[in-house]
């Protein structure tokens, strides 16, 4: 059955009249891709997350994700029952997520205020579906850590996946060169951390471009400064590239961190860590400095 409906999917996406008209075969493709979309003709998968339910389609879904593939081809409910319940996430990231699936790309939206309530309080960066990826590498609520040590292994292909995912991030500028007139890093933070959660390098990347642009135009913004407990307590301490962009739009702004809301905001982050090596990699010490203590 499954064999069926991948074949029907192809069959469309093969002689849609989009493949036959004057279009160049990428924009044909991703018309057809946004027809599947937006009639979710032959799903045979459904995700649901908070209140949202949607119909998607193996075929696009799991070469994509690492995670979705595994749901529905290991030994797990998932994969029987045809529905992924993700109950943990946020429901306007997840359907930035699955927009993306199909348009490879995510529309900009006006979030809702953040409550400072809740931005003090992070919350876990768990999983509660029956296949749940990255178990060993949990983070740490209250410093946004990891809880797990990387070996070095680890660590090696966490900077080849930075490095994959920095090289991802620069053709997007092409697709959206300017910012947002409404900020949206909150979001952005969000799409990036599922980008990681669930395996999709292309859309970290995305996430990432989008985030970079909109952080230089509205470094001023609450939006901004909320963002950044999220890019802290969403991502572990090898994640670089989120944590550079933010260390990198402050530093070049040190005037937000005369603000009694910026310093009560940042102190238990490691932000302040990442700001101090910033600052002492680029005044290098031209000489040994001298012992603190005179041996005796």
């Amino acid at each position: 059955m499954e064999r069926v409906g991948t074949y029907l999917i192809l069959t469309r996406l093969s002689l849609s009249k989009a493949l036959l008209g004057t279009q160049e075969p990428g924009n044909a493709l991703l018309r057809c891709l946004k027809e599947l979309f937006d009639e979710s003709a032959y799903s045979d998968l459904t995700i649901v997350c908070g209140d949202d339910c949607y119909k998607v389609h193996k075929a696009i879904v799991c070469p994509r994700s690492e995670f979705f593939a595994s749901a529905c081809n290991g030994p797990f409910q998932e994969g029987d029952s045809g529905v992924i319940h993700l109950p943990e996430d946020d429901p306007l990231a997840m359907k930035m997520m699955i927009h993306y699936f199909y348009h490879l790309d995510y529309p900009t939206a006006t979030t809702p205020a953040v409550d400072a309530s809740e931005t003090a309080i992070p919350q876990p960066f768990t999983f509660r579906c029956a296949y749940q990826p990255n178990e060993s590498a949990q983070m740490d609520p209250a410093t946004g850590s990891s809880s797990a040590t990387l070996s070095k292994k680890d660590k090696k292909k966490m900077k080849e996946k930075e490095r994959e995912l920095r090289r991802l991030a620069q053709p997007h500028s092409q697709r959206s060169g300017s910012a947002s007139a409404t900020p949206n890093l909150c979001l952005h933070a969000k799409v990036y951390a599922l980008g990681e959660k669930y395996g999709i390098g292309d859309l970290k990347g995305f996430a990432l471009h989008k985030f970079h642009a909109e952080a230089q135009h509205h470094w001023q913004s609450d939006d901004f400064l909320h963002s950044i407990r999220e890019v802290y307590t969403s991502t572990i301490d090898e994640d670089r590239a989120l944590r550079d962009v933010v260390a990198e739009v402050v530093n070049a702004h040190p005037e937000l961190l005369d603000q009694p809301r910026w310093q009560d905001s940042i102190q238990d982050l490691s932000l302040c860590f990442d700001l101090l090596m910033r600052s002492r990699r680029r005044r290098p010490v031209s000489q040994p400095a001298p012992a603190l203590l005179d041996e005796t």
